[in-house]
């Protein structure tokens, strides 16, 4: 038996110790993630970028609307009739 024996085996008690009752909070403990919330946060940012998804295709959809329709009147009235040569 060494001179610190005693010693060692008291302060591995002590450790055991505090590791059974660190143990014994996070098994009581309840979770500290809402996943309601979570869900509502993840549903809401999905909502909101499918909205501004559309939107954006709206958009580009009017511009390319208005482009033909400049480019119909482009050739009917301000360029030259094409003929072959």
């Amino acid at each position: 038996m060494s001179i610190h024996f005693l010693a060692k085996k008291k302060e591995a008690e002590r450790i055991d110790n505090a590791n059974q009752k660190l143990m014994e909070r996070i098994v009581c403990s309840s979770g500290t993630i809402n996943f309601r919330q979570y869900e509502n946060t993840y549903n809401s940012v999905k909502e909101y970028k499918e909205r501004r998804e559309k939107k954006a295709a709206t958009i580009v959809m009017k511009i390319l609307t208005n482009k033909q329709k400049i480019m119909a009147s482009a050739h009917s009235s301000y360029l030259p009739p094409i003929t072959e040569t």
